[in-house]
């Protein structure tokens, strides 16, 4: 009767251990989990063209003080610490003289799905720094033609000397390839016949990726079923 009496708590354990191994994946690695990263645009386009630096330094992170991997880094993390040397042109984009108002549209060369972004805006000193927009989604990159859903109206603040602070701002939820910045005011100033920023990036939402650790107890939790298993037989 020896073997019997060994049988039944073994069972007993294997039923424990199969029925917590779903509870644990459950609570630590919900299937709709969605983490936050920094998705930047693969291009930029402008109605208003180009007096001072490059579009290409709004998207290139020149000036910033710490690089991203797009779709990987931590979007909340990464905003919160990174700030923008906006002294050099070749770290900004001003616009051409005259043109204060205007459209800049950002691709993202695929369907993203975005919930915020992170500005950082030109140093006081610079050309006139960015002091109002309006962020839309659209169908292509042609900004004549119209544009679709208006996603907010944003002000980011007129900064000090750099290195600039990041402006983290929010918007719903949308899924698009194309972002249309219509900028509809500069803070003014002895170049208020121009306005410009230094860099911008987006919040993507992605599928959350496991941690080390959760992966680890699961290693543990079907170890241990497989050692009960083999120890019954």
């Amino acid at each position: 009767m020896k073997p019997q009496a060994l049988t039944q708590p073994l069972s007993l354990r294997r039923l424990v251990l199969a029925a917590a191994i779903p509870l644990v994946l459950g609570a630590l690695c919900p299937t709709q989990a969605m983490a936050s990263v920094v998705r930047g645009a693969v291009s930029a386009a402008t109605s208003m063209g180009t007096g001072s630096g490059s579009l290409d330094n709004l998207i290139n992170q020149s000036g910033l003080s710490s690089a991203y991997t797009s779709g990987v880094t931590d979007f909340v993390t990464y905003a919160a610490a990174t700030t923008h040397d906006s002294s050099e042109a070749s770290n900004a984009w001003s616009s051409a003289e005259g043109n204060t108002r205007g459209w800049v549209v950002f691709d993202f060369g695929t369907l993203v799905t975005l919930n915020g972004l992170v500005l950082w805006n030109l140093r006081t000193s610079a050309p006139a720094t960015l002091r109002g927009f309006n962020l839309y989604t659209d169908a292509d990159a042609d900004f004549t033609n119209g544009v679709g859903a208006l996603l907010g109206s944003f002000a980011p603040p007129n900064e000090g000397l750099s290195p600039v602070p990041s402006r983290i701002f929010d918007f719903g939820v949308v899924t698009t390839r194309y972002l249309e910045m219509e900028i509809t005011t500069n803070n003014g100033g002895q170049f208020a016949t121009v306005t410009g920023f230094g860099e911008i990036a987006f919040s993507e939402l992605a599928e959350a990726v496991p941690e080390p650790g959760v992966l680890a107890l699961l290693g543990i939790g079907l170890g241990g079923l497989a050692s009960s298993r083999r120890r019954r037989t």
